[in-house]
């Protein structure tokens, strides 16, 4: 809806103004940085689990580090449940 305001001898034009989205993914809520420096093997290991589970290397770390803990980590450090199976193409259609 475009409303016309007249101000002295000029017109304005103005429209709804609509909330922005922000471009990016969605945020993961309150969090601290810190650094955690491993020796390479083990870090390799982690690294390797992250992956095979399909997560980011510190989104694992926050897991296993809450799990320790008797915490629940936030969703987002879980796997994602893949129920998708691959459909044979038979024929083109």
């Amino acid at each position: 809806m475009i409303s016309r305001l007249i101000t002295g001898t000029q017109t304005v034009m103005t429209s709804p103004v609509r909330p922005r989205r922000r471009p990016g993914r969605q945020s993961k809520g309150a969090r601290h940085p810190i650094t955690v420096r491993l020796p390479a093997h083990i870090y390799e290991q982690v690294a390797e689990l992250a992956r095979g589970e399909g997560v980011p290397t510190g989104d694992y770390l926050t897991r296993v580090v809450a799990e320790a803990h008797g915490h629940r980590a936030p969703a987002y450090c879980y796997p994602s449940p893949t129920n998708q199976e691959e459909l044979p193409i038979d024929r083109a259609s």
